[in-house]
């Protein structure tokens, strides 16, 4: 976790992130996961920041499903998991506190904006846990969601995404 702290602005440092399930270059989750373990054993896991688990856009109950199984397996690749919390993410229980490294803010733009995603930002931001918002790179809209900022977060305007 030192690395997300002390570096989050080091231009080496790359973010894994796939592509949302709906249909527009999903490849699957095996697919996916020969991509990132190629990806990080490629570039070595010191350049990248996090690996996001696969999710389900706008669904927090079919992410906590699907997201599960996978933190631990990114985590072992020696890279911190994100959790991409999504509309609904909210309420008690839908979000694995214990294996989330990095919260990642998905959902619908009205989510993002509005007082659930600010609820989990705030809440991880209280356990030491960085954010990033997904989709969303002005610092208005950052600060809409987590205006006391004691974890670091990253605009995705200033980071690229790990090569593939």
């Amino acid at each position: 976790m030192s690395r997300l702290r002390d570096n989050r602005w080091d231009p080496h440092l790359k973010r894994a992130h796939q592509p949302p399930h709906a249909g527009s270059g999903w490849p699957g989750e095996d697919q996916w996961w020969t991509w990132l373990t190629t990806t990080i054993n490629r570039y070595s896991p010191d350049r990248c920041l996090y690996a996001v688990a696969p999710d389900e856009p706008m669904d927090a109950v079919a992410t906590l499903t699907v997201s599960l199984p996978w933190l631990p397996r990114i985590r072992s690749l020696g890279v911190p998991a994100a959790f991409a919390a999504q509309d609904g993410s909210e309420v008690v229980g839908l979000i694995p506190w214990d294996q989330t490294d990095v919260l990642f803010i998905g959902g619908s733009t009205e989510w993002k904006l509005g007082p659930g995603a600010r609820s989990v930002a705030r809440q991880a931001v209280d356990q030491g846990i960085p954010v990033h918002m997904g989709r969303v790179n002005s610092r208005r809209r950052l600060q809409l969601v987590a205006p006391r900022r004691t974890a670091p977060t990253w605009p995705t305007d200033r980071e690229q995404i790990c090569p593939a």
